[in-house]
């Protein structure tokens, strides 16, 4: 599980921020909307977790809760 091992290489991992964030590409035809989850480290933003939404345009609070929830029951 890569986010565990991200996770684990922080050295700090008890006092972390959180950063929700989504962007939509547009490939050819198709949209991929992705919904993330990250943490923020000295200026950088380590994705650990995220989901592809299956719709164009922004997340809506369920989305968000669940991403969330996956965090919790993970760490």
């Amino acid at each position: 599980m890569i986010y565990k091992l991200l996770f684990s290489l922080l050295p700090d991992n008890k006092n972390i921020i959180l950063c929700i964030d989504r962007t939509n590409w547009k490939l050819g035809k198709p949209n991929i909307n992705i919904l993330m989850l990250s943490v923020a480290y000295q200026g950088l933003s380590i994705p650990i977790l995220w989901t592809l939404l299956d719709k164009q345009g922004n997340s809506n609070t369920e989305e968000r809760i669940s991403i969330i929830g996956k965090f919790i029951s993970l760490f």
